[in-house]
């Protein structure tokens, strides 16, 4: 019976063990079989088993995506303990949080990079039981006790050779035993751990393959962290079909697209963005006559594909130009979108775009060159699917229906009555994907699960009358990158309001490729200010173009980079690589502060959004 993550690994490897599951990154990396992987896993668990971790223990699992991760993973939740994981770009100070929190006692480190960032934290906490190095083995000075992976797996083989087996441990799970705590900001900044059951991704391991339509014989090709839920479900489901998945990494990405070949690629918008660019890029070489060309078989195909689409709305085709452009669109297909998909590698069948809000051109160009993104909506709190567009249903611009026994509503921002399809709402989501709870935070998880089971996303958006949903915003501050990165701009303000330089600043960014900011200057730091009103008639002045202010908005480049520099426990993407500066404070009056000094930032982006607009344009 299949009551745990481990059980669906173990089944397929018993299934088909001499098939390729994975493949380490590089064109020369080692692939995997099924069988392989399971005795891997098997040593590997049992060696964990003598560090004394069991059922209901936390785990620290602090580390890339390899198949070193993805045998650690699925060993310690065949013990029935949970891991608890995160990237090696974590700060330090949240690995201290994460780790303490949790109450992991012990740590799976991906080298010794990580450990020399963390062997201060490691040595203060008295408890901790033992350090896993994925890398590289003990030197003088390390913490202690510390292992490497290999001297685990050594440990589990001199068990098996006494007669020990992983059956105790998979009898004794259950389908309601937590499998992973995955810690994500909260609206303070403080992390919240998301608890996941088995329960709660075997949901969704069975929904996948059959929404998504894959089989044995998919190749995948994973480029996101092994520790994101929208990573690790497509990794589980691919090893329930007894798939191929092989990892690459940014700087191979491209390289790897046309050696590997996939069938299959999940990925965040900005993985699909930079494809469309590239492509773009490439077609917009060349003489002006080739441009023209190219840009006719692209219009005239845009008109075709939009009467096979329908409109989520009414299930209606959107354009009734078809037969006046299949002409142009069968062109297009010899001269143009076969080259593309070749250039693609060739075999791509699925594409699965999740983690953020999907560009409308983006889904439309893949749509036309006869290779259409499966967009879909998830959270970690759903482990992580809610709802994924489907193969036979094109209908660009939602996030398809519900998966099987997934029921969500709109409800009023205010009131929180369900509202009629159509109507935009803050989505809840309720069904066997919800997550237990928050660890150790009744309080949250209360308000984020009524007692009907409804889970309270903080998304703004609508359930069309055809079932499709539409995600349209955020009723929550939280900001999710286009690269599916989600970013709490609470800190990242307290952190530049420090600086003397700074008045008041707001963070800003949901969609795009970085965070940018408005900024008020701090009055004794700006030497001129324009004195007329904004172009825009935003409400306030930009700051006055000459020298005076190109040397403030260096010394404002200077402060932002030392506030939010990693030592400060800040990521790469949480920079602010954008910035407008303006004349005016924030104020009540405008209706831009609360009556408690709080920023009502739905506000702010509506007075200053040509601004805004600007700013990320230029």
């Amino acid at each position: 019976m299949v009551r745990s993550i481990a059980h669906v690994f173990f089944h397929a490897a018993e299934r088909y063990p001499d098939r390729p599951a994975f493949k380490e990154r590089g064109g020369d990396g080692r692939v995997w079989t099924y069988g392989e992987l399971a005795q891997a896993v098997r040593e590997t668990a049992l060696g964990f088993s003598t560090l004394g971790i069991a059922s209901g223990d936390r785990v620290g699992l602090f580390a890339d995506n390899s198949v070193r991760w993805l045998m650690s993973d699925l060993s310690i939740l065949a013990l029935g303990a949970a891991d608890v994981p995160r990237g090696t770009d974590t700060s330090p100070g949240e690995l201290d949080y994460l780790i303490r929190h949790s109450g992991a006692r012990i740590v799976v480190l991906e080298n010794r990079r990580v450990l020399d960032e963390l062997s201060a934290v490691l040595t203060d906490i008295a408890d901790l039981r033992c350090i896993i190095l994925l890398e590289g083995n003990y030197r003088e000075g390390d913490p202690r006790p510390l292992l490497s992976l290999d001297e685990v797996r050594e440990r589990g083989r001199s068990r098996m050779a006494k007669g020990a087996t992983l059956t105790p441990f998979l009898d004794r799970s259950r389908g309601s035993d937590t499998a992973t705590i995955v810690y994500t900001s909260g609206t303070t900044g403080r992390p919240k751990g998301v608890v996941l059951t088995h329960d709660n991704i075997l949901h969704n391991i069975r929904a996948v393959p059959a929404v998504v339509e894959f089989t044995p014989d998919d190749v995948f090709l994973s480029i996101l962290p092994a520790w994101h839920m929208f990573e690790r479900l497509i990794e589980y489901a691919a090893i329930s079909k007894n798939c191929l998945t092989i990892y690459t990494s940014k700087r191979t990405f491209k390289q790897d697209l046309l050696r590997e070949r996939p069938s299959v690629l999940a990925a965040v918008p900005r993985v699909f963005e930079l494809l469309y660019e590239e492509v773009r890029r490439r077609l917009l070489e060349g003489s002006s006559l080739r441009r023209l060309l190219v840009g006719g078989l692209i219009r005239g195909g845009t008109f075709y594909r939009q009467s096979r689409l329908e409109d989520p709305a009414t299930g209606a085709p959107i354009s009734p130009w078809g037969k006046m452009c299949l002409p142009v669109h069968r062109l297009g297909e010899r001269m143009l979108f076969c080259k593309i998909r070749a250039a693609l590698g060739g075999r791509l069948k699925v594409l699965v775009s999740g983690g953020g809000s999907l560009p409308r051109h983006v889904d439309q160009f893949f749509d036309l060159v006869g290779m259409p993104l499966l967009n879909g909506y998830g959270l970690t709190e759903t482990a992580p699917l809610v709802s994924v567009r489907h193969r036979n249903i094109p209908r660009l611009g939602t996030v398809g229906p519900p998966i099987p026994g997934t029921q969500v509503e709109a409800r009023g921002v205010l009131d929180r009555r369900k509202l009629p399809p159509g109507q935009t709402g803050v989505l809840h989501v309720r069904g066997p994907q919800v997550m237990a709870g928050y660890y150790k935070d009744l309080q949250a998880t209360r308000e984020a699960i009524d007692e009907q089971g409804y889970f309270d996303t903080g998304d703004l958006g609508c359930v069309h009358p055809t079932g499709e949903l539409e995600v349209t915003g955020r009723a929550k501050d939280t900001i999710v990158l286009r690269g599916g990165e989600n970013v709490e701009p609470e800190p990242i303000e307290n952190a530049l309001r420090l600086s003397p330089l700074i008045e008041e600043v707001v963070v800003l960014g949901q969609d795009q490729k970085q965070l940018g900011a408005l900024i008020v200057p701090a009055r004794a730091a700006v030497p001129v200010m324009g004195a007329s009103a904004d172009a825009a008639g935003a409400g306030g002045s930009e700051a006055a173009g000459g020298s005076d202010d190109q040397e403030l908005r260096d010394r404002l480049r200077a402060e932002m980079d030392r506030l939010l520099h990693r030592s400060r426990g800040f990521k790469p993407y949480e920079q602010i690589r954008r910035f407008h500066l303006l004349s005016e404070p924030f104020s009540m009056e405008a209706g831009e502060l609360t009556e408690t000094l709080k920023l009502r930032r739905h506000v702010i982006n509506e007075r200053y959004a040509e601004i805004i607009d600007r700013m990320y344009a230029g």
